[in-house]
């Protein structure tokens, strides 16, 4: 379409890709045409701009001479500048697909929450109404109004904003399911609700106890907090304990789509004996669930970090013997399913076996499969070393899925996760290392200075490559690179670094500390070639937990046998286990002495006790 044939009216349907070829361009007065242009428009500059301009100017009195000649100074065309124009496609929410589903589960049980009011009217004309006759409109009407909105109005509807102002105003005297389903009405409209839901979070959070939620009313209401993605911190904490009363009165997709708000919100669940019902309930419950539904249970699970190994194995035995697996058509919940068991360092052989037939045959007669999900459920099979008969020849598909998929040039965090896990089960596709340490991909996974497994992932790849393909000859990281990794406040031994990113340690360091004395608990490094600060402490069986001044572990040391023997023995008995002291080597007397513990067992009681109860901290935290 030529240009001087767009109307002004037109102008936030399309985008204007400039192609300037002469510097010339950039001295054009029309600069201040720019601020004329409809802030839809998308500006696109294939070349690099010039002296810090910008490159449109140039073409800036082309377009204002035919779309916006009534609002800019008048310029003649720059002969040497060529425009294409193209429809400008609208930019969609990545969350709704997932949220359309999740409001079909919730419309299957509960249906239109029930609604009361008056009648509701006709609103042909709402773009024509004031201010004045939607003040005396009643919420229902209002909320119908909204439903006679042009639906993904690209201009803005001033009506609408209106209207949504008047709801927030009257959100104190609305009741909880008319608030809900004006949420419902933005929502089906694809209006931005996003200032209208702060405030209804805010009110509900305030006026919790006195709205009596029923449960249909808490899973709609996380259904728009998935959509929103926040909400207060105290109404999850609220709507914790509401779950712990009224747990019985929910359906297990309900807890689903509650789960869902709980990640998306990026809030774990603080209450270890919610855990524990919410993973009861769906054992016993799972065959009521819908399959696309479980994901949203294991990633708060582990987000929470909910560690009962007894459940994940139940649950793994399910999954093994039930259909649901099989009915998965995505590679997606697959991978959160092994990232999920991985992530709390728990094995499964069935499940995983039966995971990795179904990713091999999905990624293969799928179209579209990510990358992230690749990547994650091979990390995830390297880091628990699950190599099955024939498991270099299982990988495979998804090795080619991967680089068919042009990944690792779009997203090079997938192609370092991917990387990691395969270099776990021993499989080193050269080709790939060499695209990961090389320069450009390299420099791109170390700008994240705030992600520590970047750093460390980047390091593992290139030290074994070094060690493990001696005939390797692609790109390895510079030695700058290899400083500056190193350097990094989250791999070197920086403590302070260290506890901001290991919540659970600086939980467990404080409670210990707090029991027993900060100068008989520290955290260090006492191991030389670990970069990982662990907790060190001291016990005497006559004088208790010792103080004392910490001191790295020296890798030549005489005594290192006997710290070995010492912790392992300690470990056993903490355990409940036998000792094994006596198939280690012989060891001193004095040292001997000290590993007599028949007649300490009630401070091994007190011990085991303690020390779990600090790392329960850890884990609820």
């Amino acid at each position: 379409m030529p240009a001087a044939s767009l109307h002004a009216s037109e102008a936030a349907c399309f985008s204007i890709l400039v192609f300037p070829s002469s510097q010339a361009m950039f001295r054009n007065p029309a600069a201040r045409c720019l601020k004329a242009l409809p802030s839809t428009w998308c500006l696109q500059c294939p070349r690099k701009p010039l002296m810090g301009h910008t490159s449109v100017i140039s073409t800036t009195a082309f377009i204002s001479q035919h779309t916006v000649a009534k609002r800019t100074t008048r310029q003649r065309p720059a002969t040497n500048a060529r425009v294409q124009v193209r429809p400008l496609q609208r930019t969609e929410d990545p969350f709704r697909p997932v949220a359309d589903m999740l409001l079909r589960s919730v419309m299957k049980r509960h249906g239109n929450l029930q609604m009361f009011g008056d009648t509701p009217i006709q609103m042909h004309n709402s773009l024509t109404l004031s201010s004045t006759v939607l003040k005396d409109m009643s919420t229902m009407d209002l909320i119908h109004a909204i439903k006679e909105s042009p639906r993904g109005a690209v201009s803005k509807d001033e009506t609408v904003d209106k209207i949504k102002r008047l709801l927030i105003k009257r959100l104190y005297a609305t009741p909880l399911v008319m608030s809900l389903q004006a949420c419902h009405s933005f929502y089906q409209q694809e209006q931005n609700m996003s200032q209208y839901l702060s405030a209804l979070f805010s009110v509900i959070d305030e006026m919790f106890d006195d709205l009596s939620p029923s449960p249909a009313e808490i899973t709609q209401l996380f259904l728009y907090i998935f959509i929103h993605g926040n909400a207060p911190q105290m109404l999850f904490y609220k709507v914790e304990e509401y779950l712990l009363t009224n747990l019985d009165r929910f359906h297990i997709s309900d807890l689903g789509v509650i789960c869902g708000g709980f990640f998306r919100a990026n809030t774990r669940v603080s209450s270890q004996d919610l855990l524990d019902a919410v993973a009861r309930k769906l054992l016993k419950e799972i065959e009521q669930l819908e399959p696309f539904l479980l994901p949203s249970f294991l990633k708060v699970f582990r987000h929470s970090s909910y560690i009962r190994v007894s459940f994940y194995n139940q649950l793994a035995d399910h999954l093994v013997r039930s259909k649901l697996l099989s009915g998965f058509r995505s590679v997606n919940p697959l991978m959160h399913i092994a990232f999920t068991y991985a992530s709390l360092s728990l094995q499964h052989e069935l499940l995983f076996d039966q995971l990795l037939t179904l990713v091999g045959g999905l990624v293969g007669s799928e179209q579209r499969v990510r990358t992230k999900d690749i990547s994650k459920f091979v990390w995830a099979c390297g880091t628990l070393q699950f190599k099955p008969a024939n498991y270099r020849e299982r990988f495979q598909p998804l090795v080619r899925a991967f680089e068919s998929s042009r990944g690792g040039r779009i997203y090079p965090e997938s192609l370092g996760e991917l990387l990691v896990g395969l270099v776990y089960l021993g499989i080193f596709p050269e080709d790939l290392l060499s695209k990961c340490l090389s320069y450009d991909v390299a420099s791109q996974l170390m700008d994240s200075e705030s992600d520590r497994e970047k750093s460390m992932q980047l390091l593992l790849l290139h030290e074994t490559v070094k060690i493990e393909c001696p005939q390797y000859t692609g790109n390895l990281l510079s030695r700058f690179q290899v400083e500056k990794l190193l350097h990094h406040p989250l791999v070197a031994h920086d403590l302070d670094a260290q506890l901001k990113v290991r919540i659970g340690l600086a939980a467990v360091l404080s409670s210990l500390q707090e029991k027993l004395g900060a100068d008989r608990v520290h955290c260090h490094y006492p191991l030389p070639h670990f970069n990982s600060a662990v907790i060190e402490l001291q016990y005497c069986c006559e004088r208790g937990f010792l103080c004392f001044t910490p001191k790295p572990v020296q890798s030549g040391a005489d005594t290192l046998s006997t710290h070995t023997t010492i912790t392992d023995h300690l470990i056993s008995e903490l355990a409940g286990q036998p000792s094994q002291a006596e198939s280690q080597p012989p060891i001193s007397s004095e040292v001997a002495s000290e590993l007599e513990w028949s007649s300490q067992e009630e401070r091994c009681c007190n011990l085991s006790m303690l020390l779990s109860e600090c790392l329960q901290t850890g884990i609820m935290l």
